[in-house]
């Protein structure tokens, strides 16, 4: 098998996972680099590569959700507010 029929062979899974998500938004496209990733350090063996590739792919995703859960408190935040204002 080749490298780039297993490589399509990994993207088009990774497409399949999710049928209903919208596709092309940033976190596919870092999700999909992971096989690629795996595959350089596979090749390379590189351990340091695979290393590197999770870090630049997490922090992204990590840091989207701490923002989606700071969002969701001022949220809650701001509606215990506007209820205690109410209140005599």
């Amino acid at each position: 098998m080749s490298k780039m029929s297993s490589l399509h062979d990994a993207l088009s899974l990774i497409a399949q996972a999710a049928p209903g998500a919208p596709q092309g938004g940033p976190k596919d496209m870092l999700i999909g680099m992971l096989p690629i990733i795996l595959m350089v350090g596979q090749e390379d063996d590189a351990p340091g590569v695979v290393l590197i590739g999770l870090i630049c792919i997490m922090a992204p995703l990590v840091t989207g959700v701490f923002a989606a859960v700071l969002q969701r408190l001022l949220q809650s935040a701001i509606e215990l507010k506007s209820e205690n204002d109410l209140t005599v």
